[in-house]
């Protein structure tokens, strides 16, 4: 009977009706609940419905009763990496190789969690067993080929050295090529045995790259290349073809970016043309303010789905595609290998530029750009007006003139770092410790992040102040706080310090809602110039510097000046309020639909 039961609730669930199922395999196993069976179901039902903290709570039930389960372990580490867990993700994977030494899966799952751990080397070994279980029986020829794609893992977040980055990225850019040329003689159907080419590419994130902070244009175009090749797919560029269809497809693979970012920008797409707003591998979330002509699609994808996945975002003959993040994830660079539709657009949520020949148009802002700028993008720039986005400043506003008026001066100066540890190049490290150097009392702030990352960056900033004789307690690390609790952190700082060479965006704006001054450092590449640029826009510019020694001595001038800093804070709050900037992306596309 329970069978019965058990194949009509997993029936109910591949139809849709997620929560009825649960709520009925919850019922059955409340009848049985040792049964491994049930335990089993409900697990991957919850897993699916993206509900991975009760998936790993029913694992754990699971290897309580059989702690040698090897699917129960391996399911367990594949959720926890989900979850950001990726001790616990090891500890559960490392279990399951020890009891059994050849499971792919377990060995795929530890090197995912060790490259989130930054142990790239570590992870290296892992993903090779992997592969090699995976091809073991599969003709051998072309293998030595498929297992070096997975040398390209080794991007590190958090560097020591300038140097090290450097040296890395010679070696990477070496292997890239030769990988290239190596890939394009392997046959299309060796590719397709078991998907392994798109499960190879799915491993291939290249996320940290741009962090090292150099010109990205070709090492993205090379891999690329790597990419469509693994997936089987020769990037054909596309001319621009009569639009006829008015459908306008945006994709997002980063689950803040819906909310926070484009129901804002796209809300003046004309009201003829229909928008479909496609979020890829993520949980179903609530949409505030989505416009009548607005389609919302939730879709997962990999490696065994990617072909269907693709053909029906085609079969829905989008003219006009928008991919706001492109870089963020290895979703959007795998989806940004295919030509899915007439016009391919990307934003700069990820400010750098794609690579790939199906991409059209780089949407930024003119006050972010130089002249120089056309020669680091694939794509056509576009500089719209001023930073390229509408910036609607009351989400940010955090505080009031009077509480700006009556903040009490610090004992030390209190520098917020604001930002993830992997924007913090070691080639700026000796700003901070420059800065110490003038400024007797001084603290700089960090935000708690990643375990691990956090751990190297700290390492690393304590070892270069003591080397300088500085000592390194006056760096702390905050730990992370919701949106109010950190609103009122900023409120006990008296400055943030952009980070260089990757300024901010979203945090700039959480800065200037609460009337902190942050301090930045122009340079050549776009990805320097976000506060720069959001100063321009409210006639503030005095706190943008474009040179290191001019950014520390106005952090010192500051530190000398309390009247001083009170004032410009009210005027950047002031300022902030009365910022002027329009839809120019739902502009951008309203015109290209207009194109005959």
């Amino acid at each position: 009977m329970q069978r019965a039961e058990m194949l009509e609730v997993i029936a109910l669930f591949n139809k849709g009706y997620k929560e009825a199922a649960l709520e009925a395999i919850h019922k059955i196993e409340l009848s049985d609940p040792k049964n491994l069976d049930t335990k089993y179901n409900y697990a991957l039902m919850l897993g699916l419905a993206g509900n991975h903290v009760e998936e790993q709570k029913k694992y754990k039930e699971i290897i309580e009763i059989n702690p040698k389960d090897c699917d129960a372990l391996v399911n367990l580490a594949v959720s926890l990496n989900e979850t950001t867990n990726y001790k616990e993700a090891v500890q559960y994977s490392s279990e399951a190789i020890s009891i059994n030494s050849n499971i792919a899966e377990a060995y795929e799952a530890r090197g995912i969690a060790k490259q989130h751990q930054d142990l790239v080397e570590d992870a290296n070994l892992d993903l090779k067993k992997w592969l090699n279980l995976k091809i073991k029986n599969v003709n051998t020829k072309y293998s030595d080929t498929l297992i070096e794609c997975l040398e390209l893992i080794k991007i590190n977040a958090i560097y020591e050295t300038e140097k090290k980055i450097n040296t890395d990225r010679i070696r990477l850019e070496e292997k890239a090529r030769r990988i290239v040329e190596s890939l394009k003689k392997i046959p299309s159907e060796y590719l397709q045995t078991n998907n392994i080419g798109k499960k190879i590419a799915f491993k291939l994130n290249r996320f940290y790259l741009a962090y090292q902070q150099k010109d990205d244009k070709e090492i993205n175009e090379i891999y690329s290349q790597i990419t469509a090749l693994l997936l089987d797919k020769i990037e054909q560029p596309n001319k621009i073809k009569n639009i006829h269809n008015k459908k306008i497809g945006v994709i997002s693979t980063f689950k803040y970016h819906p909310n926070l970012f484009i129901i804002e920008q796209l809300k003046q797409i004309d009201k003829n043309l229909q928008v479909v707003l496609i979020i890829i591998n993520n949980p179903k979330i609530k949409l505030d303010g989505i416009p009548t002509n607005f389609k919302i699609d939730h879709v997962n994808i990999s490696p065994d789905n990617l072909n269907q996945v693709v053909q029906n975002i085609s079969n829905q003959n989008i003219d006009i595609l928008f991919m706001p993040d492109i870089g963020m994830s290895i979703e959007s660079q795998i989806l940004a290998a295919y030509r899915l539709a007439k016009v391919s657009i990307m934003g700069w949520l990820h400010p750098v530029t794609s690579g790939s020949k199906n991409i059209d148009y780089f949407l930024s802002g003119e006050l972010m750009e130089t002249l120089e700028s056309e020669s680091q993008y694939t794509e056509t720039l576009i500089k719209l007006p001023g930073i390229g986005l509408k910036i609607n400043p009351e989400p940010y506003i955090s505080t009031t003139i009077k509480k700006l008026h009556d903040k009490q001066k610090n004992e030390h100066l209190m520098v917020g770092c604001l930002q993830t540890p992997f924007k913090y190049h070691p080639q700026y490290d000796y700003i901070l410790i420059e800065i110490a150097k003038k400024i007797v009392k001084v603290k700089f702030k960090f935000i708690k992040y990643q375990d691990e990352l956090d751990e190297k960056l700290r390492k690393r900033l304590t070892l270069e102040f003591e080397k300088n004789g500085i000592d390194p307690s006056i760096i702390t690390f905050q730990d992370r706080l919701n949106k109010e609790n950190y609103r009122n952190f900023l409120k006990t700082l008296d400055i943030a310090l952009d980070t260089l060479g990757w300024s901010g965006g979203n945090t700039t704006l959480d800065c200037l809602g609460a009337g902190l001054p942050v301090l930045t450092l122009k340079n050549n590449f776009m990805r320097s110039n976000h506060t720069a640029a959001i100063y321009k826009l409210i006639g503030i510019e005095e706190l943008t510097s474009t040179s290191p020694e001019e950014l520390i001595e106005k952090i010192y001038t500051i530190s000398l000046n309390n009247e001083y800093l009170k004032k410009i804070r009210c005027q950047i709050y002031e300022n902030f309020l009365n910022i002027k900037s329009e839809c120019y992306i739902s502009k951008f596309i309203n015109e290209i639909s207009l194109k005959n």
